[in-house]
């Protein structure tokens, strides 16, 4: 059985398959980051603006039902990157047994040397 998971390994990390999987699981962490910070970042450069317009700080009521939504959907986001990102690792150091941006730095040089290769 060893033997079966070594070939399976091996076959993953010479296509393009374990790859393209790291590629997108990244993309997914990167997408769901920026999906995670976009509101809490509109909401400090909302305050100031505010502070700055009334040269003072701007008084805050108290926390509302929108904020909290907006800070479960923002820990939504930060956990669904986490997992993206957990995922990528796993998968890379399985298939390449490095880091995901190592592997993929490592499968571009590959496929730039075997395209000057054709």
């Amino acid at each position: 059985m060893p033997n079966v998971k070594h070939r399976l390994r091996n076959t993953l990390a010479e296509s393009h398959i374990s790859a393209i999987a790291i590629a997108v699981l990244l993309l997914w962490c990167i997408s769901s980051t920026f999906l995670a910070l976009g509101r809490p970042f509109v909401a400090v450069v909302d305050y100031l603006v505010t502070a700055v317009a009334i040269l003072g700080i701007p008084s805050s009521g108290p926390i509302t039902l929108a904020d909290k939504v907006m800070l479960f959907i923002t820990g939504q986001y930060l956990l669904s990157a986490s997992i993206s990102f957990a995922a990528a690792c796993l998968v890379s150091r399985w298939a390449y047994g490095m880091g995901p941006f190592q592997s993929l730095s490592q499968f571009r040089s590959a496929m730039l040397r075997k395209g000057n290769h054709a």
